[in-house]
């Protein structure tokens, strides 16, 4: 059994309340822990994805540029030979 002076010590020093409110603290402080790790994986998640398109954006970018290039230069070519003719 439990001795007298084992309950008046529990007692004294928080007893049940006390290990309540550690407990709720304990428990508030893993749900922080928790919630700030999935929104770092979340946010990695996201910095992936973005990085991806900026990656899709640029070959897209580069390409159009391209062919900007090539057809004014068949413009410019075309251009220069319709002046020859004249």
């Amino acid at each position: 059994m439990i001795a007298a002076e084992d309950i008046t010590l529990w007692a004294r020093e928080g007893g049940l309340i006390g290990l309540v409110l550690f407990s709720l603290f304990a428990l508030i402080l893993l749900f922080i822990h928790v919630l700030s790790r999935k929104d770092k994986s979340h946010t990695n998640f996201i910095e992936r994805i973005l990085s991806s398109e900026k990656e899709e954006r640029r070959e897209i970018h580069d390409q159009h540029t391209n062919t900007y290039n090539r057809l004014s230069s068949s413009l410019d070519n075309l251009s220069n030979e319709l002046r020859k003719r004249k």
